[in-house]
């Protein structure tokens, strides 16, 4: 549904709709960059997802995570 339609945003946030499910922030204190993905509990499934290499690679980790958890959801 287009309601549900999964976007990022500024600042790294990632929203299902109007509703704010994560973020994914950029973690440059120590060589070598990575970007951490953060999911909300509106997610259904809260916490730290992981730690990537490249932005979207963070991206595409959240897509499969916020998809599945749709999935099961219906």
């Amino acid at each position: 549904m287009a309601d549900d339609a999964i976007t990022f945003g500024q600042r790294g946030q990632i929203r299902r709709g109007d509703i704010l499910v994560g973020w994914i922030e950029k973690r440059d204190d120590m060589p070598p960059t990575t970007w951490r993905l953060r999911l909300t509990p509106a997610s259904g499934s809260p916490g730290i997802k992981g730690e990537f290499p490249r932005r979207k690679d963070a991206r595409a980790e959240a897509l499969r995570l916020l998809e599945t958890m749709n999935q099961q959801s219906i």
